[in-house]
């Protein structure tokens, strides 16, 4: 995925209808070097990234639950464009002991996703828990979703959007397959598969639907990366979003998507509850 030229920004703000103030800002924000450098505190290690989809370093503050998000970003592709502590920060208002109070604010990243463009916060659980006892910045809804009102205000203003990414949202499975893919992921326009070895792999994938990524690598015979690499660019599928790569002989294979939804309504669909089923044996002495 390219990031978006003159014209391909210019349609998708038309298409979102944002103002030319709305415009403005993003361009600020999309040509503005981050606005601070993400800082190194306990428990925190920074985390620099070296991202395809941007073509630049992403860099993340905590690798426990920025950098989640970050992959996320990176590979979600509802996800077009990803900047980290936008340029210019926000000016929030909020109540601290029932007095108001007004700050600036970088957020973690400014995401342009397909639908909406805004910015996002990402925080660990009990931080979010620590500091909404102590202002109304942070609170729960009564969806069990965290949200920060003055952030939604401000963004709502420019027709964007502004999101709390709590740590209990992050997918750690495709967080783990993520990691274990990325080095082919960095370099997958020069990888490739030899188109013998990918027919052998189609045929045994074929002919055994849902075959284990272990029973995969066995029976084939074929070099491991042969396969993270038919993985990672999608030549055969795996649900990275529910099955660990680091867990193959639980691992289904499927050729595409469309052969794995058919595999799961087929496995999961109503057992026969049919004579042959259930059997009636009907013995002497028996009650009926």
């Amino acid at each position: 995925m390219a990031l978006l030229d003159k014209l391909a920004f210019l349609s998708y703000c038309r298409r979102l209808n944002f103002s030319q103030e709305t415009q403005d800002l993003i361009t600020t924000i999309r040509t503005s070097p981050p606005n601070r450098n993400p800082r190194a505190s306990k428990g925190n290690v920074p985390v620099s990234y070296p991202s395809t989809k941007m073509q630049c370093i992403i860099k993340a503050e905590s690798y426990k639950v920025e950098f989640a998000f970050l992959l996320e970003a990176e590979h979600s592709t509802d996800v077009l464009e990803f900047y980290d502590q936008p340029h210019p920060p926000l000016k929030l208002t909020y109540k601290t002991n029932a007095r108001k109070q007004t700050s600036f604010h970088t957020a973690d990243y400014f995401v342009m996703r397909y639908k909406s463009a805004g910015w996002e916060e990402c925080k660990p659980v009990n931080e979010l828990i620590r500091l909404s006892q102590r202002s109304d910045r942070y609170q729960l809804d009564e969806r069990g979703v965290w949200r920060c009102l003055s952030g939604e205000a401000y963004a709502k203003e420019f027709g964007l959007t502004y999101s709390v990414r709590a740590s209990d949202q992050i997918n750690w499975a495709a967080q783990d397959n993520w990691l274990y893919l990325d080095q082919y992921y960095q370099d997958l326009e020069k990888l490739t598969v030899p188109e013998d070895a990918l027919t052998k792999l189609y045929q045994l994938v074929d002919e055994c639907r849902g075959i284990s990524l272990a029973d995969l690598r066995e029976v084939s015979e074929l070099p491991s990366d042969f396969i993270n690499i038919a993985i990672a660019n999608h030549a055969l599928y795996v649900d990275l979003l529910s099955h660990r790569l680091t867990e193959p002989s639980r691992t289904p294979v499927f050729l595409d998507q469309k052969a794995a939804l058919a595999f799961t309504r087929r496995d999961s669909s109503d057992p026969d509850l049919g004579a042959d089923a259930h059997p009636v044996v009907i013995e002497s002495g028996s009650d009926i």
